[in-house]
């Protein structure tokens, strides 16, 4: 009695669950997390110093979702490019000081599956801000801070884009 008592609330549980519309995240359509080997980037703008930053944000985004594969393991590669990093101050002290700054990117993601046949391709793009008073060094550091902001809101976006495709 107590085992049968113990299945049906197992299976009420799962119907209210699977009904709800509850899903976990990270996995796709087919129930298989894709997974991506970041190729490196190519970048179009100005700032090719910025490159090891952003293709450990993008991995490290990957990681998150246990998404990053070896080259040999993964379903799929990723070739991120920049086309654009830019940045403009905002005016809006009394004094017609810039207090902070705005990081503006624009990155588009060309997605090819094994045999090198491209599946996906978007482009996105985000801006961010960040203070540019006091030392040098916070400075620095809040630009870095408002790249990787950035790059996680643009990996966000291609991923719910990304999943949205039949594969």
């Amino acid at each position: 009695m107590k085992n049968n008592l113990l299945k049906f609330i197992l299976i009420m549980l799962i119907i209210s669950t699977v009904s709800c519309g509850y899903s976990i995240r990270g996995i796709s359509k087919s129930g298989i997390n894709p997974n991506f080997y970041v190729n490196n980037i190519w970048n179009k703008s100005p700032s090719a110093i910025l490159n090891p930053l952003i293709q450990t944000e993008i991995e490290n985004h990957l990681i998150n979702y246990n998404e990053l594969a070896r080259e040999s393991y993964a379903k799929y590669t990723l070739s991120p490019i920049i086309n654009s990093i830019n940045y403009s101050p905002l005016i809006t002290s009394q004094y017609d000081e810039s207090i902070s700054t705005n990081t503006s990117m624009n990155i588009t993601f060309i997605v090819t599956d094994r045999t090198g046949t491209e599946v996906y391709s978007g482009t996105f793009s985000a801006v961010k801000s960040y203070p540019v008073t006091g030392v040098a060094a916070e400075v620095l550091t809040g630009r870095e801070i408002s790249i990787a902001e950035a790059i996680d809101s643009i990996m966000a976006d291609f991923r719910n884009s990304f999943y949205k495709i039949d594969r």
